[in-house]
Parts: C-alpha cells; sequence; structure tokens
C-alpha cells in the first residue's frame, strides 16, 4: 500500500532484490516471513494467567526462472550444491514514485527446499525453481 492517497502503490517492478551475484535479474518473486511463538501460561484456572514467548523463525522462498537457477547451481556445485552454501543476505528495496524506499535485510539465509515447475503443453509460463529457505537472525526494515 502507497503512503499517498490515489498515489501509485509498490508493484513488482518498484522492487530490487539483491543477492547472489548474477542471479537476482532472474527473480520472479519472493516471499518472506517470520514468527514468534506464543504460549499461554496457566495457573490453576482454565484462564490463561499470561504468555511466555517461544523461538524465532524466520522463512520464506525465492521463485528464479530456469536459465538463473542453473546460473546458481553451477556456483554451488564446488560447495556441494545448493544446500551447502555458506548463509548469505537478501535484501529487497522498495521504492515508488515521490515516496521514501524501505529496505527489508534477511541475514544469514540457507536453502532448504527447491521446487522444479515443468512446463506445460499450451502454457504460457515460464519453467522456473522455487527454493524455499530460512533466515537466521533478526531481519531488518529501514527506510531511506
Amino acid at each position: 500500500m502507497s503512503l499517498t492517497v490515489n498515489g501509485k502503490a509498490y508493484d513488482f517492478s518498484d522492487m530490487t532484490i539483491e543477492t547472489l551475484p548474477g542471479v537476482a535479474e532472474y527473480v520472479t518473486s519472493i516471499n518472506y516471513d517470520d514468527e514468534v511463538a506464543l504460549k499461554p501460561v496457566f495457573g490453576k484456572s482454565r484462564i490463561p494467567l499470561g504468555y511466555a514467548q517461544g523461538k524465532f523463525k524466520g522463512s520464506g522462498s525465492l521463485t528464479i526462472l530456469r536459465e538463473g537457477y542453473l546460473i546458481l547451481n553451477q556456483a554451488a556445485e564446488a560447495l556441494g550444491g545448493i544446500y551447502f552454501m555458506p548463509p548469505f543476505p537478501i535484501v529487497v528495496s522498495y521504492g515508488t514514485d515521490g515516496e521514501p524506499t524501505s529496505i527489508d535485510t534477511l541475514p544469514l539465509v540457507k536453502f532448504q527446499k527447491r521446487s522444479r515447475k515443468q512446463m506445460q503443453a499450451e502454457s504460457e509460463d515460464a519453467a522456473d525453481v522455487t527454493l524455499d529457505f530460512q533466515f537466521f537472525g533478526m531481519p531488518t526494515e529501514a527506510g531511506v
């Protein structure tokens, strides 16, 4: 949602993704979320007296065109494949006309799953690969 009334809202073309060299321009989507588990704390009654916080978890997915995946996979082969790459950050910047740039940084990203989309007859979609990941450390959000 844009900060101005009747202004242009952020869309995919307003987003810049900085990740592994030579790969970012092939990204077609990125999704990420984080959470902290909450558990109710009970005394003698059935009504919670409060809560306890659990552990932090950050996860997401990156969808990349097959061509970009092949570049990434080839670079990762020397390390034993994409699951054995060292952690790296992903920086997502949002900027649109007349609005301040918003920057999300996901620290220490590690891939944990890959899903390949196969081409189907009569389909206009390109072949792509979705890489699920976890990130370790608190993400940062900044406005410039």
